[in-house]
Order: C-alpha cells, then sequence, then structure tokens
C-alpha cells in the first residue's frame, strides 16, 4: 500500500502525458474546482491546478479526470474525440493504484487501510 504523499506522485505522474482535464477536490472547500488542463506538484509535498494551489497533498480529497480529450479542428469540421481511458487504465492497474470509474471519467481517492 502506498503512503498518501506517493499515492498522489504516482497519479500526477501518470497523468503528465495526457492531455486530459481534471477536476480536484480539497477537503478544506465544499465544491471541487473547475475542470483544468492539468494538476502538477510544485515540489514533493504539495498539488496545485492552473487556478488553484499550491495545496497540501494531505488536503486533497480527490482527482478526477475526463479521460476524453475533444479537440476542435475547423469550424466546418466535427470536434475530434480522442479517448485515452485504455491507456490510463493499464497504467495505473501496473501500479496498483485504485480507482472508480464512471463513463469516461475516473476518479482517484487515496484511501489509507
Amino acid at each position: 500500500m502506498l503512503r498518501l504523499e506517493e499515492y498522489w506522485s504516482c497519479v500526477i505522474d501518470i497523468l503528465k502525458p495526457f492531455p486530459c482535464k481534471v477536476r480536484v477536490k480539497w477537503s478544506k472547500v465544499s465544491e471541487p474546482a473547475v475542470w483544468e488542463n492539468g494538476v502538477y506538484m510544485p515540489t514533493s509535498r504539495y498539488v496545485e491546478t492552473g487556478n488553484l494551489g499550491p495545496v497540501p497533498k494531505r488536503e486533497v480529497e480527490w482527482i478526477e479526470v475526463d479521460t476524453v480529450e475533444i479537440r476542435y479542428v475547423g469550424r466546418s469540421q466535427r470536434e475530434l474525440r480522442i479517448e485515452y481511458a485504455t491507456a490510463l487504465i493499464r497504467a495505473f492497474e501496473e501500479k496498483a493504484i485504485t480507482f472508480h470509474q464512471t463513463g469516461q471519467f475516473l476518479r482517484f481517492a487515496y484511501l489509507p487501510v
């Protein structure tokens, strides 16, 4: 079982190469943050997004990932949907990181044993 800081570090490291939208629920705020382009670790003990943070890792309640990237390629063409669910799920399962999947969304929450 990973410790708290290792857990969030692994989650964020796996997400880095994927251009997925994420939102974070901080324990000190009643509503989750808005969907953003990524979640980062400015230092080993903190997490932040483009609009929020840095916040101590111990205050992260959950991180949710939209596994579908939508690209707009032009006004007259349809949107391009790129799905990363299979690759993300494989990467998280290889590291034994648990998550909950609902449709195209994956949610990560640290649950100590």
